[in-house]
């Protein structure tokens, strides 16, 4: 196909083998950078050949995504095109499989669905998995929740699927699952559900669940060690936030209280916002402002002991 370049050396060898493939495109939502932490694990961790180059110069308008350049000793140097791009990885065990990376191509997305299912018929392709990451109103201090999707996605394989319909912006990710399933190919999906307060930073306890999830989804021995580190770090650290403002330990304290109140009742369905619709980062923030306004003032204006001592997470 005109829009994507096969190396025939290479998949010549992966055909037969009924690989997965694990789509990972830079979208419009990665709370907590929880798919740029993914991709950059399993591309700098693991072994990796190219399989496929998409034509990214007519799939991505430059002027709102502009690539970079370096400007050095009165020089333009290391100018780096967009890459949009399958490889083949191999696992700690020595299995093959294959990742989708890059940015997501803005134009064309009708184009690059049908390309991919030509690829998953020209590789093999068994499973087509896809990875998301959402802010929600989940707190830190309990493990990574998530939503899990696709045809072949297990009812009862650990995360609950989403109980209503609701309507949500598109993703090119969503658009090839789609595509994919109208075709009768197999997808598994997972998005992860991101502590909202931490989704604008990176959080590497979202992107290591999510690992955890498609390694055992797909049988894949993939690398932790390094996120799991990083989390320790990062988890040590927001605790010394939140033990140095009662604030944001009421704060965690009422999301811990409705989390562990919805799970036991209707799990995902009750951590919507009325009327069925997903907030949006503006929507959290506002409300998690609002919350903490309403709190100050009520610590201001009632002296109760029960308001004067540090609340604990």
């Amino acid at each position: 196909m005109d829009l994507v370049k096969v190396d025939e050396q290479v998949a010549k060898t992966l055909r037969g083998q009924n690989l997965d493939m694990l789509v990972l495109l830079d979208g419009h939502m990665d709370a907590g950078h929880a798919l740029s932490q993914i991709r950059e694990t399993l591309l700098d961790e693991l072994p990796a050949r190219n399989v496929a180059i998409f034509d990214a110069d007519s799939l991505i308008d430059h002027t709102s995504r502009r690539p970079r350049i370096t400007f050095d000793n009165g020089q333009f140097v290391d100018y780096a095109p967009h890459r949009i791009a399958i490889d083949a990885l191999t696992d700690g065990l020595g299995r093959d499989f294959l990742v989708l990376s890059g940015p997501e191509p803005s134009l064309h997305w009708e184009r690059v669905s049908a390309a991919m299912s030509w690829l998953h018929n020209n590789l093999g392709i068994n499973r087509t998995a896809f990875l998301g990451a959402v802010p929600m109103p989940v707190p830190h201090t309990r493990p990574i929740t998530g939503t899990v999707h696709g045809n072949s996605a297990a009812p009862d394989g650990g995360a609950p699927q989403w109980p209503t319909p609701i309507v949500v912006p598109a993703s090119l990710s969503q658009v090839i699952q789609v595509s994919l399933e109208s075709d009768g190919k197999k997808t598994i999906g997972f998005t992860m559900h991101v502590p909202h307060y931490l989704s604008d930073n990176q959080y590497p306890k979202a992107a290591l669940g999510g690992l955890e999830y498609m390694g055992a989804a797909l049988g894949l021995a993939l690398p932790t060690d390094e996120l799991r580190e990083q989390g320790r770090d990062v988890e040590s650290k927001i605790a010394e936030q939140v033990a140095a403002s009662p604030e944001i330990q009421a704060m965690v304290q009422n999301i811990e209280e409705q989390f562990d109140s919805h799970r036991e009742g209707m799990r995902t369905q009750s951590l919507l916002l009325e009327g069925g619709e997903v907030p949006d980062g503006e929507s959290i923030a506002a409300a998690a402002s609002e919350f903490l306004r309403l709190e100050l003032e009520e610590r201001k204006s009632d002296p109760s002991p029960e308001h004067d001592g540090d609340h604990t997470a």
